[in-house]
């Protein structure tokens, strides 16, 4: 089992979005997938109140008690775990780092996104996990994409190679509890998120439980 931390200490880059919408790839590549919502204010879990589906699984968690969480994923045999985790809390971004396989930081490429990047850059560092940055909500055109990953990855911050464009059928039935690829399934934004999906997993090193679940499956 692997525990993804989607952390940034800014607000409104998307940390939901994204959550969820890895959830639900994950889940339709064979992944036993959950979501620990960590924030107060707890959108994954509102998301999750609106579904049909009961998968993937929601959990309204605190970071406090993150260790009992993980376990009883892991004995339910999980292979994924995400921690959407709350803006401005370095407390419970700190926890669930200490927790996590790894760090995802979804950011706009803006640049009040990147002036407000450092505190989580710092963040993610002093918890010696592997962290990557994913550009969301990113214009479809102009140069701000390629500006901005200039600018990552030249204070040594790895980007992941994979861009959320700024697409209606990302947010358009949220409030249904749908993602892009359940509602789109051949949409562009539906590719994009396969494609992080996918990145992440080779990341760190779910191909291998992918490769296992399709085959129990074919």
């Amino acid at each position: 089992m692997k525990v993804l931390a989607v952390i940034n200490a800014k607000g409104g880059v998307g940390k939901t979005t994204v959550s969820t919408h890895l959830a639900v790839a994950a889940e339709r590549l064979g992944l036993v997938t959950a979501i620990l919502d960590l924030d107060p204010q707890p959108s994954s879990t509102l998301w999750a109140d609106h579904r049909e589906a009961s998968s993937p699984a929601v959990v309204a968690a605190q970071a406090a008690r993150l260790p009992v969480f993980i376990k009883q994923a892991r004995q339910q045999e999980a292979d994924l775990i995400i921690l959407d985790t709350p803006p401005k809390a370095e407390g419970t971004a700190s926890e669930a780092a200490a927790h996590a396989d790894a760090i995802l930081i979804p950011m706009q490429p803006k640049p009040l996104d990147l002036d407000a990047l450092p505190q989580t850059i710092q963040l993610a560092r002093a918890s010696g996990k592997p962290f990557f940055v994913v550009l969301n909500n990113a214009p479809i055109q102009g140069q701000e994409v390629t500006d901005t990953t200039a600018a990552l990855a030249g204070a040594g911050i790895e980007v992941v190679p994979v861009v959320l464009h700024s697409r209606k059928a990302f947010y358009s039935h949220m409030q249904l509890g749908q993602t892009a690829e359940e509602f789109d399934p051949e949409g562009k934004a539906a590719a994009e998120i396969r494609a992080l999906m996918l990145w992440v997993a080779e990341r760190i090193n779910l191909l291998t439980s992918i490769q296992i679940n399709s085959r129990k499956t074919a």
